[in-house]
């Protein structure tokens, strides 16, 4: 059953115990969430955030898979520079990631930050040099930042793609 406030409950004295266990606080800002208690669950994410997800004394580290899914939690409060930012932690982690860098760029398309959106999509057209919406999201990025000469090379290189892949 939906029984969030004892789940809320045990975690929070669990947490006293150990107070270091990213699992355990992750999972208790899951609860709040999950209790229409979204400011409280932010709380703890930005701290789980802020460090790394790394435990100290007792508890587990968080994953990159977690890291990613509370960047995906700021970028659905609109937390949008916040987003980009947690993505960027996790590609410290993982370097090559897709799904964080699309991502990232999306963070940075929702600040209108053509810049960033540019930088990222081609560190994606270095990595899969034929996939044709991260020249699109190069195009974008380089429109945004009113930066035409890129813009129409960007363009250029997106048509001169001899094959698509998606």
């Amino acid at each position: 059953g939906k029984r969030y406030p004892e789940a809320i409950t045990a975690f929070e004295r669990y947490l006293a115990w150990v107070p270091e266990d990213p699992a355990a606080s992750k999972a208790l800002a899951t609860a709040f969430r999950a209790a229409n208690m979204p400011d409280s669950a932010r709380a703890i994410e930005s701290k789980l955030i802020a460090s790394g997800g790394n435990a100290s004394a007792g508890g587990e580290a968080l994953s990159p898979e977690d890291i990613l899914d509370l960047a995906l939690k700021q970028f659905s409060d609109k937390s949008y520079a916040d987003a980009a930012a947690t993505f960027g932690k996790v590609l410290e982690k993982r370097p090559y990631w897709r799904d964080a860098m699309v991502n990232q760029a999306n963070a940075y398309r929702a600040l209108k930050d053509g810049p960033n959106v540019a930088k990222t999509a081609q560190r994606r057209i270095d990595i899969e040099p034929l996939n044709e919406y991260d020249y699109q999201m190069a195009a974008q990025g380089y429109k945004d930042a009113k930066n035409q000469a890129q813009l129409v090379a960007a363009l250029t290189a997106h048509e001169a793609l001899p094959i698509s892949l998606d």
